[in-house]
């Protein structure tokens, strides 16, 4: 009887301290330090400099607040989600040295809005047209945690067109593309790099998004009918 006593003793104990455990993990997990720090107002202001890029063929600046901006249009417009939860926030920090860079996010789970952070080092892979961003610290919340144990999580779950390797994402190019209002061209990224703050990028699809622009127009005002009958036809 007395080892009895004991035993169930013990297995209390355990019990009391796994959800003491448990509720300081869910504490750290759903504290988040940057609640309402980095906000972004959505906009796309990337569009012009990513357009004088396409037509010049020549690498351009873009700002941290233009990049931020159009995270915040595409979420607020497309929606986005992370491993079946919904993302409600976006935000990227450019670092001092090249490709370094801080991630802020936050999204949906454990029944709150979780703050995700990360920092690690982003490069552009031209030869395959997509991003290649190495996570070496993450936290959700103040709880740490290893990068390679929450991608190989959510790795089966992530969008197409991304996917995780031990504690590295790839972000294919069919993401990597900037839509130009209700044209259905858009343009695509060609380069990208990072350096003292600053983000450089080289672009392409100008032509194809200025041609049909051309024609959307001459089609509304008429125009099209009147050079048809003329047997001239537009590209």
């Amino acid at each position: 009887m007395k080892v009895l006593t004991k035993i169930l003793i013990v297995l209390a104990v355990l019990v009391v301290l796994l959800g003491i455990a448990a509720g300081v993990l869910y504490f750290l997990a759903t504290t988040d330090d940057n609640a309402g720090k980095y906000e972004a107002e959505p906009s796309t202001d990337i569009v012009e400099p990513a357009v004088k890029a396409a037509l010049t063929g020549q690498e351009t600046e873009i700002t941290q607040d233009q990049i931020n901006g159009f995270f915040s249009y595409y979420i607020q417009e497309n929606g986005l989600t992370l491993a079946g939860h919904r993302v409600k926030k976006l935000y990227l920090q450019l670092g001092e040295t090249p490709g370094a860079v801080s991630l802020y996010l936050v999204c949906e789970g454990l029944g709150k809005d979780l703050g995700i952070t990360a920092q690690g080092q982003m490069i552009y892979l031209e030869a395959g047209k997509e991003f290649s961003l190495q996570i070496s610290d993450m936290k959700v919340g103040r709880l740490k945690v290893p990068a390679s144990w929450a991608l190989s999580w959510i790795s089966s779950r992530l969008p197409e067109g991304m996917e995780a390797q031990e504690d590295t994402v790839v972000i294919g190019s069919q993401l990597l593309r900037i839509p130009l209002g209700d044209l259905q061209a858009s343009l695509s990224l060609d380069g990208f790099r990072t350096e003292q703050g600053r983000a450089y990028v080289r672009v392409s699809g100008a032509v194809e998004a200025l041609q049909e622009y051309l024609q959307k127009k001459i089609g509304e005002s008429g125009l099209g009918d009147l050079l048809s009958g003329f047997g001239i036809s537009l590209p």
